[in-house]
């Protein structure tokens, strides 16, 4: 009587059977354990509530054991009567009647699910750490992670889906299901993923196993209908970016609300490890397309140390990676630059800005090559530049060769200059040696008033010397600009300032706008001013009967420039006049040396700058000047990738 109470109390779950398995009898805790009643399970085999985990293999070997009246301990994964899973520590003794033979058996079962779960998480989640690393592709990370999803929730039946926002679709990288061929991608619709991806929340689907009846209203069904589908957000920085689900489509499992907590808590580790590996996935990309690159690149970090060069930049320069890596991109300078040079480079990248330009630097055999450079800073969430990248190209048979076009073009250009002054002085005196041949012969014969008229052609023609004279001085009256910083909005506004009066009496309306972002730029302010002149009295020649004139000046940031475009609305040029435009003494005026945009060509390029013009007939003109920007002065300890 006694030992009958002391089972009928026990914690553990106690089992009778006969010797072949049928159970007569089992206690109250496995009751509470299973969810079976005595009833429900008396007279039955306790393969009623095996959870399939253990093969027939394993119980072929427990039984035979048993058989030979040898205890049995060891654990077992079974099902209880709501489909859950549970673990079990159990000990299995044989009972012998007086002749020596087993008429019974008695199982001692101890559940152990939660241990047993924080053992199999720990494994689960050290295995999806070390996914990132072991996985050769994306296809095997998603196969591990089936497998360490299916050891904890005991079905194969698992999908992967991924959002892409952009084009709200769906695309499903992973699927493993007993059921359903993999599903190609589609729009969010009414689905369950669909729900969990909205949401940003986990769901738990319990579904009638007759009806199989959602418990979410207005479910767009998509497959065959499970008895139980369990989905987890995947996200990246609180941000869904898929949904990892697991479904089953038979009673005998369920997951349940303690299921839908576990896989939550894995599904953030996943994500973690599909963040990384995606990320791994890009560099390894990026990191094959820049060893196959035409050009070099060259990685340093903040203080210009080399962190990564490629093959492309050994090839060019002859230095191996390990002999430039740790070392700074002064080992190939040439000395060709100057301290200026790369203060001014310097205060382009640590503002965060992409420099561009060219550098003349040494082979690792003493040659010396021109490189074609655009060097980036890389920066983290902050905005704190941790990273310069450098892509260089050798440039320097292309220079030779544009350098023999432009030698050739120069001499060219030459001739065209002398051809135009010989042409521009020689009318000139011959006009004043007419002139002065007429007054010469008749001084004694002609009033002074008739006299005076030949004079003053002769005057005239001197003051057309005179005009070429300071064009030719004004050409080379900027070779050395006196290059600072300049604030666009004031030099803008007292340009404006000076030229309206001017300008309103001949009916012409001048707006001006600056942009905040294009606060400053380089350049040397008396040579800006001269050429903003040029470009408006040219404009102002434009708009020579025209109807309601006008010029808009705007500034405007654009990346390392600041540009400043003149538009008028004025009768506007042909294609030829384009394509002559920058030619000397050029002109479709019926007065000037056509040697004013030639200037304001010279002076700009001598500020590191350009000028586009864009023009139409009876359209207008754009006139468009570059100049580089001004960026916080900040020199760096050492020169960046490619100085």
């Amino acid at each position: 009587m006694r030992l009958g109470l002391a089972i009928e109390s026990m914690e553990e779950s106690v089992v009778i059977t006969d010797r072949d398995g049928t159970i007569q009898y089992v206690n109250p805790a496995f009751t509470k354990i299973s969810g079976y009643d005595r009833g429900e399970v008396v007279g039955r085999n306790p393969r009623a509530w095996n959870s399939g985990r253990q093969g027939d293999g394993f119980y072929r070997e427990m039984w035979a054991q048993l058989a030979q009246g040898r205890i049995w301990q060891g654990t077992l994964t079974n099902r209880r009567k709501d489909g859950t899973l549970h673990d079990e520590e159990v000990t299995i003794s044989p009972v012998r009647g007086d002749d020596g033979e087993t008429i019974n058996y008695v199982a001692i079962e101890r559940d152990i699910t939660e241990r047993k779960q924080a053992e199999d998480l720990q494994q689960a989640l050290y295995a999806i750490g070390e996914l990132t690393e072991r996985a050769e592709s994306m296809q095997e990370f998603y196969r591990e992670i089936h497998g360490i999803v299916q050891r904890l929730m005991g079905t194969g039946n698992m999908y992967i889906a991924l959002y892409d926002p952009a084009s709200d679709t769906m695309s499903f990288p992973f699927w493993e299901d007993e059921h359903d061929p993999p599903s190609g991608p589609r729009r969010l619709s009414g689905g369950v993923t669909d729900y969990v991806i909205k949401t940003g929340q986990p769901f738990l689907d319990s579904r009638d196993e007759l009806t199989r009846h959602s418990t979410l209203p207005d479910l767009v069904p998509f497959g065959t209908q499970s008895v139980e589908w369990l989905g987890v957000p995947l996200k990246r920085r609180e941000q869904t970016i898929g949904v990892l689900a697991v479904q089953s489509y038979s009673g005998k499992l369920r997951f349940g609300e303690k299921g839908k907590e576990l896989l939550n808590f894995v599904s953030r580790h996943i994500s973690t490890a599909l963040e990384r590996r995606t990320s791994r996935e890009a560099l390894n990309r990026l990191s094959q397309a820049m060893e196959q690159m035409d050009e070099s690149v060259v990685i340093t970090d903040r203080d210009g140390v080399i962190q990564y060069v490629n093959p492309r930049f050994t090839a060019v320069t002859g230095y191996a990676a390990d002999e430039v890596r740790g070392r700074t991109p002064s080992l190939w300078k040439s000395g060709r630059h100057d301290a200026e040079f790369y203060r001014s480079l310097w205060q382009h990248l640590l503002a965060g800005t992409t420099w561009q330009g060219y550098f003349l630097n040494r082979k690792k055999d003493g040659t010396v090559f021109e490189e074609e450079a655009t060097i980036s800073a890389v920066q983290n969430a902050d905005g704190e530049i941790f990273n310069f990248v450098a892509i260089t190209r050798d440039v320097t048979e292309k220079r030779r060769l544009q350098s023999i076009a432009e030698a050739a073009n120069t001499m060219n250009n030459i001739g065209y200059v002398f051809s135009g002054i010989r042409h521009e002085i020689g009318n000139a005196l011959n006009s004043m040696k007419m002139a002065t041949s007429i007054v010469q012969k008749n001084l004694s014969g002609w009033q002074p008033e008739a006299l005076r008229k030949f004079v003053d052609m002769a005057m005239n023609e001197v003051a057309r010397m005179e005009d070429l004279l300071r064009s030719l001085k004004n050409f080379s009256m900027y070779e050395a600009p006196k290059i600072q910083p300049v604030d666009v909005a004031d030099f803008l506004k007292k340009l404006v300032m000076l030229a309206t009066g001017d300008f309103k009496s001949k009916g012409i309306k001048i707006n001006h706008r600056c942009d905040p972002d294009a606060a400053s730029a380089w350049a040397d302010p008396r040579a800006l001013h001269q050429v903003m002149l040029n470009l408006l009295s040219n404009a102002a020649d434009a708009l020579e009967g025209r109807d309601a004139k006008q010029i808009d000046i705007t500034a405007r940031r654009d990346g390392a420039l600041v540009r400043i475009a003149l538009r008028d609305n004025g009768c506007g040029m042909s294609a030829e006049q384009l394509a002559n435009l920058f030619k000397p003494f050029y002109t479709s005026k019926s007065t000037g040396t056509g040697l004013g945009l030639v200037i304001t060509k010279n002076i700009i390029a001598k500020m590191n700058g350009t000028i586009e013009v864009d023009s139409r007939i009876g359209r207008g003109t754009e006139v468009v000047i570059s100049i580089p920007a001004t960026a916080p002065q900040d020199a760096g300890a050492a020169e960046p990738a490619g100085a």
